[in-house]
């Protein structure tokens, strides 16, 4: 497997929704959908649940072809079985947000909860001159799937959300956010 189609490890992340800022306007409008977020749903969740806490275990791919893989990431759900449903409640609660304020073009009803840790679209090729479709080459994760399927990757406190713009990366390698809720 080429090392080019690793996620690097600083920019492992939960995607909420992706959408396209076009201006300094937009980028402002979202900066307080995201506050608004934070208002309306994080708080209230928080002060019924506390602190989240998030369980990293399991391995999945985008197809259900362990030989022909795009994408392979981990899953992630909320540590104790009381709260599970409170990760996927978050996630799906925020999208809708962004959906309705007019930032996310296509709704859908529940966002797929996971950590892309292998894709081929980052994968590189010799030549730059190769169109995009000649870089999605699916791998075979059959050995990965077999060894890894029920691995626990560990456990960490849900600490902030970012409206990160990922054309551009910080200092600590991590994709430059426009603004940042804390927990």
């Amino acid at each position: 497997m080429h090392e080019s189609i690793f996620q690097k490890p600083e920019r492992l992340h939960l995607t909420v929704a992706v959408f396209s800022l076009f201006s300094d306007a937009e980028k402002l409008e979202a900066i307080s959908a995201l506050n608004e977020c934070k208002a309306k749903i994080l708080d209230p969740i928080l002060a019924e649940s506390g602190q989240l806490h998030i369980k990293v275990a399991g391995l999945e791919c985008m197809n259900n072809n362990y030989q022909k893989v795009n994408v392979l990431y981990a899953n992630a759900k909320i540590c104790t079985e009381k709260n599970e449903d409170i990760l996927q409640h978050l996630t799906n609660s925020i999208a809708k947000h962004f959906y309705e304020k007019g930032f996310v073009r296509q709704y859908q009803e529940n966002v797929k909860i996971h950590i892309t840790l292998m894709n081929t679209k980052y994968r590189k090729t010799e030549s730059r001159k190769r169109k995009w479709k000649d870089k999605r080459k699916p791998f075979d994760a059959r050995i990965i799937m077999e060894k890894y399927k029920d691995y626990h990757f560990g456990e960490c406190a849900l600490k902030e959300i970012h409206l990160s713009w990922i054309a551009k990366v910080d200092d600590n390698g991590f994709y430059k956010p426009l603004s940042v809720i804390t927990m």
